[in-house]
């Protein structure tokens, strides 16, 4: 048994599990020095291939990803233009009503709510969708408490509106 273990550095395993020994240029199996050069070439030209379908496929995958990315932006701003344009109307309906109301601190408090309605509708439109993620971050990162309550007084109206 221990005559099949190299015994040298120059000794060589060969894929059939035989041993040539490079001090005595004798073997003990077949030679497939031919076989070998010939496996690593069709191995290397192989993964040649084969990276560049993954290269492919990485391609690809980018690309789709822009473009949902893209088709999620314009859904956004229309989305966000279509709530410019409620709010618009929530703030015209208030300033109609705060008229009917005549003078006082009701007709003052309306017209300031619309006032401020109608500067949130002309935000929405001014910014664009990048843009106001970042700034809805930012606000989410300083007051996360006050964010909170918001996105679950928004989803208890949006779960009760569903019914």
């Amino acid at each position: 048994m221990s005559g099949n273990w190299p015994r040298t550095q120059d000794d060589l395993v060969n894929p059939t599990g035989s041993y040539t020994t490079g001090s005595s240029g004798s073997t003990t199996g077949s030679s497939t020095s031919g076989l070998s050069g010939a496996a690593n070439a069709g191995s290397s030209s192989g993964s040649g291939g084969v990276m560049g379908q993954a290269q492919d496929m990485v391609t690809n995958v980018q690309q789709k990803a822009s473009d949902l990315g893209g088709q999620a932006t314009t859904k956004a701003d229309a989305g966000m233009e279509k709530a410019a344009g409620g709010l618009e109307t929530i703030a015209s309906a208030i300033r109609d009503k705060s008229d009917v109301m005549g003078e006082g601190t009701a007709q003052s408090v309306a017209a300031t709510a619309a006032d401020k309605i109608q500067s949130g509708a002309d935000m929405l439109r001014s910014t664009d969708t990048d843009q106001l993620m970042t700034e809805l971050e930012s606000l989410i990162r300083r007051k996360p408490v006050e964010s909170m309550l918001v996105a679950a007084g928004i989803g208890f109206l949006l779960a009760r509106g569903m019914r």
